[in-house]
């Protein structure tokens, strides 16, 4: 909160050292667009990214990553719809228990690999 410090650009230099930090005020808009950002971040860290066909007697799943997913890129093929998305850890798993999802499970295991 910029607006209640007497002195903001000392903040901010401080702040610019900080990863987790992000300086705002509310008054003027300043910083609006870097909580945004690290909003966005932070929540990405949390989920999964998948490419996936889907089939369409699977077309079940492509709502329920709409709901509880971020979805990048919907492509309609002969087959099935092919997603990229990002997923929670819960959904990610679901999805590759499924039979023919062999390959959302070979992400997810790159995906930890790379977090370790």
């Amino acid at each position: 909160k910029m607006d209640l410090v007497k002195e903001p650009e000392f903040l901010t230099r401080v702040a610019s050292g900080r990863t987790d930090t992000v300086c705002i005020s509310a008054r003027t808009g300043v910083g609006k667009d870097s909580l945004q950002d690290a909003i966005e971040v932070a929540l990405q860290a949390q989920l999964l990214q998948i490419d996936v066909m889907v089939p369409y007697d699977k077309g079940w799943l492509i709502g329920e990553i709409h709901e509880k997913g971020v979805v990048n890129t919907e492509e309609y093929t002969a087959d099935g719809t092919i997603i990229n998305c990002h997923v929670p850890v819960e959904l990610g798993q679901k999805i590759a228990t499924l039979e023919g999802m062999e390959d959302v499970s070979k992400q997810i295991e790159a995906q930890y690999e790379m977090a370790l």
